[in-house]
């Protein structure tokens, strides 16, 4: 931890690089799983002396150091290979409590020594410590070995000249870019040993016949969030520039068309920018974890939201706070670098800026980034409605309101067309208000909550026979 604790970081609670003790557990193995989850993320910090509930226990004045070098010893002794740890004593609200600061490890993966890899080898999910699974466990020894998955030698696969001509011909229709051996041969897609020319895994996952059969993208689209009520549904296998492709073309598919007025025209525009759904989805499959093959993409679309959700959590040392400042971190260099001379991606890492630029500018709340430490899962907020054509809406007043703006509706916009809706009729129910504005009911009841909460809007009355009351600020 780079700063001292204090109240504000402790009432937040635990989080992926933060976890609390009451007291130090007589098992070490409790909390050493610990110390090893931060050593093979980020690194993270154990404090002794908050319990779960993020009250200040405090541990007793003459053990204080006792504790410290205790801690230091076990590290040293039960963790494989070396994991770097610093304590400290800081003091809050008279009570002193031992921070233990752990490293990000560049040795993965790290384990308890008495358990094992296989069982000894954990890592944080969310605000808990979990045991590695088989993929990540091989991930994480790429990682300490500097390598990646995606370079290693298939010598399962033969290179012949027909399927290095498809991979070529593929890359090439996409944008036209001129792709050949020799862009595989650069980008890490071939390799040459002696005089034999072998695959890496990144080849094999641009075969039209890839050995990485289970290696999906799942796309559905949802009529709730019950995740059994689908509308529509498809399963996209590799080559991965087919993925996205794929991928980007059924989520357009099922995104409502708004309208937007630029002179004497109209011209339809989809609810989120095409841009934004192109990067997400260029972003997962390009940075996933292909350590474990046969977890899938999974490419939901919601009601309200699009989510993009990709195995393997965030590798170190990126965060989605880098990731919105435009940093990057390659997990997947060959098929980087393969998509940039393919044009797929344009390798500045201004994908995650394009994503949060294009959401900002076309009115969308601010899209999330979650990194749960397994996977990581970007939301996409999506407009509030389809705008109805004029033969099609029930009032035409309405719909050249709706209409004629130079841009999709935002969610201030759906705030004023509703509070418009019951100044004119204040006994309007919230079905009625979706038959004439075209908003969902479910966008509705999110407007109309925001509406209360900003003390704009009341309902006074029983259910049945009740008013809306709009209180707009002089």
């Amino acid at each position: 931890m780079t700063e001292p604790l204090t109240y504000d970081v402790i009432s937040a609670g635990e989080g992926m690089n933060l976890e609390f003790k009451g007291a130090l557990p007589n098992e070490s193995t409790k909390w050493l799983k610990t110390i090893v989850a931060f050593a093979n993320g980020n690194g993270g910090t154990l404090v002794v002396g908050v319990d779960d509930n993020r009250t200040i226990m405090g541990v007793p004045e003459d053990q204080v150091f006792r504790i410290s070098d205790f801690i230091v010893g076990k590290v040293y002794d039960e963790c494989s290979p070396q994991i770097m740890v610093s304590t400290s004593v800081q003091h809050i609200g008279g009570k002193h409590l031992v921070v233990v600061d752990v490293s990000r490890g560049v040795m993965t993966p790290y384990h308890i020594k008495s358990l094992g890899v296989d069982n000894g080898t954990f890592v944080r999910f969310g605000a808990t410590t979990r045991l590695a699974d088989q993929g990540t466990i091989r991930e994480l020894a790429l990682q300490g070995s500097r390598m990646s998955f995606d370079t290693v030698e298939n010598r399962d696969v033969t290179v012949t000249e027909e399927s290095t001509k498809a991979i070529c011909a593929g890359l090439s229709a996409i944008n036209g870019a001129i792709i050949t051996d020799n862009t595989l041969f650069n980008s890490g897609l071939l390799r040459i040993v002696g005089n034999t020319v072998y695959a890496t895994n990144a080849y094999a996952l641009l075969m039209e016949n890839s050995p990485f059969n289970f290696t999906e993208v799942r796309c559905a689209v949802f009529s709730s969030d019950n995740e059994l009520d689908f509308i529509d549904r498809a399963d996209y296998s590799c080559p991965l520039y087919s993925q996205v492709e794929n991928a980007v073309g059924f989520v357009r598919r099922n995104l409502r068309l708004g309208g937007t007025v630029k002179g004497l025209c109209r011209e339809d525009v989809l609810e989120i920018p095409p841009e934004v759904v192109r990067e997400v989805v260029v972003n997962a499959v390009q940075h996933r974890s292909y350590a474990d093959p046969a977890k899938p993409i999974y490419v939901a679309l919601y009601a309200d939201r699009l989510e993009v959700t990709s195995p393997g959590g965030l590798p170190a040392p990126m965060n989605p706070e880098l990731m919105r400042q435009g940093r990057t971190a390659h997990r997947n260099p060959a098929i980087s670098k393969i998509f940039r001379a393919a044009g797929i991606s344009e390798g500045w890492g201004n994908g995650v800026k394009t994503i949060f630029d294009g959401c900002r500018e076309a009115g969308l709340p601010e899209p999330r980034i979650e990194n749960s430490g397994i996977d990581v899962r970007v939301v996409i907020y999506r407009g509030f409605g389809p705008v109805e054509t004029a033969s099609e809406s029930k009032n035409p007043v309405r719909e050249e309101r709706r209409v004629d703006e130079a841009r999709p509706m935002s969610y201030e916009d759906y705030k004023d067309v509703v509070l418009l809706e019951i100044e004119n009729d204040p006994g309007v129910t919230v079905r009625e208000l979706s038959e004439i504005t075209g908003i969902s009911a479910r966008t509705l009841d999110r407007v109309i909550s925001s509406l209360k909460d900003d003390g704009v809007l009341l309902r006074t009355g029983n259910r049945r026979t009740g008013q809306w009351v709009v209180r707009r600020s002089d």
